[in-house]
């Protein structure tokens, strides 16, 4: 795929916002309404406009922008102003991450296509692994959603509706899920995203309710830490 990253400006909100509802069209439809589109459109400009050089777009010169990625180095002052503007849940887990030195938080992360989704994901995760080195970041948090969680609780409970379990119970379900894996190799998930995470050297922490939107995730999505390697120090002279 030939695909360039490059900070985000005000002029890419209509191309970030059409990759957002095409990278999620289970959570918000295959044909969104006008007044969805312009709901997305208002909450994407806000976000823009409170992480300028930290947004980022993946385009290729065929399809302009296919894939973007929205992160922030994460500290206390900034916790309430990007909880407003992500409409974060107000967690611990979140809380901590913002409460820890050298560290930064992926906010948002879309590709469209099933069939570029990992390699752009992995372009734009390069990209920001480099952009965090130079800001001495020495720490990524990041949710992932849990895409297979609907799948397997249809396969281990055939009968019972997921919705109308209590929150609670599908609560446990979610973290029960989030920490199986699969059958010949028990270091590895079983949802097929998480193990795409955990094989690139990224650690599972926990289960975060009310934060995917999509069905197959049921709402719960997993926070994720990515601990970065030093930076290489040059050979003397």
């Amino acid at each position: 795929m030939t695909a360039t990253v490059r900070a985000a400006t005000m002029a890419d909100l209509d191309g970030m916002v059409d990759v957002e509802l095409r990278a999620f069209d289970d959570a918000y439809g295959g044909e969104p309404s006008p007044e969805l589109v312009a709901s997305v459109r208002q909450i994407w400009a806000g976000r823009l406009g409170i992480l300028g050089e930290w947004a980022r777009v993946l385009e290729t010169p065929a399809d302009g922008i296919i894939g973007l990625l929205l992160c922030c180095p994460a500290d206390p002052a900034r916790y309430a102003q990007v909880r407003q503007h992500f409409q974060l849940d107000d967690d611990d887990l979140l809380r901590m991450v913002f409460g820890e030195p050298a560290t930064a938080y992926v906010l948002n992360l879309a590709v469209v296509g099933s069939e570029r989704h990992l390699a752009g994901s992995l372009r734009l995760f390069a990209d920001l692994r480099a952009r965090a080195r130079r800001f001495s970041i020495r720490r990524l948090y990041f949710h992932s959603r849990v895409i297979g969680f609907a799948g397997w609780l249809a396969d281990e409970f055939p009968d019972a509706d997921p919705t109308a379990l209590p929150p609670a119970e599908r609560l446990r379900l979610a973290q029960r899920y989030s920490k199986s894996t699969m059958p010949n190799d028990n270091t590895r998930p079983l949802d097929r995203l998480l193990r795409m995470y955990v094989d690139r050297g990224c650690q599972v922490l926990g289960v975060t309710s009310g934060w995917s939107l999509d069905r197959l995730s049921l709402g719960y999505g997993v926070l994720c830490r990515r601990d970065l390697p030093p930076q290489p120090r040059s050979a003397p002279a």
